[in-house]
């Protein structure tokens, strides 16, 4: 339960850079490649930090399963997954969806919607803020094509995967059938 929501003057100087990626073949390859710079700025956002830090604060030290389980089903639970708009591709970053949590948690607005992009970017934003090695996750169910995107997290020597679209689905679960995937490391 979260008891504390950090505060919005954090979120003051922090632009929002929401843009088109594209509707063409290279839109898989340009959104990985923006998820990839947001996660890398947001992870050194102190805005980004202070939500790690509410978030974790009724986990126990050095308990790193524990901090990564919390982060995930943060963003599982607080973020509605639905698509993007028809024939749009654009990524939401981790402090507009946080805003928007923190006024979903106050009453003051719905529950934020997102994608599984969105999802992920959070996610992982908010391991990398804490010290996890992540990596992005990109997987096709047909041959040469992708279709979701979802993390990595390295823990205790062992990578798991971070998919936090599915509601009834846990830290460590992937799904099946995939037959394209492409890693890149953040």
């Amino acid at each position: 339960m979260i008891g504390y929501i950090p505060s919005e003057s954090l979120l003051a100087d922090i632009p929002v850079n929401e843009h088109d990626i594209g509707l063409d073949a290279t839109a898989i390859q340009n959104t990985v490649l923006e998820m990839k710079r947001i996660i890398d700025i947001s992870s050194k956002n102190p805005y980004i930090r202070e939500w790690a830090r509410t978030i974790l604060q009724d986990i126990q030290v050095n308990k790193k399963m524990d901090e990564a389980n919390a982060i995930h089903n943060f963003v599982r639970d607080n973020i509605r997954y639905t698509r993007d708009p028809s024939g749009w591709e654009y990524i939401q970053t981790p402090p507009v969806l946080l805003a928007g949590i923190a006024d979903w948690l106050r009453k003051k607005a719905p529950r934020p919607i997102g994608d599984c992009d969105d999802m992920t970017t959070l996610s992982l934003s908010l391991l990398k803020s804490i010290g996890f090695p992540v990596v992005i996750k990109t997987v096709g169910y047909q041959p040469e094509t992708f279709s979701h995107v979802y993390g990595l997290v390295f823990i205790n020597g062992r990578w798991y995967p971070c998919d936090t679209v599915r509601p009834d689905k846990y830290l460590g679960w992937e799904s099946a059938g995939v037959q394209n995937a492409m890693e890149i490391e953040v």
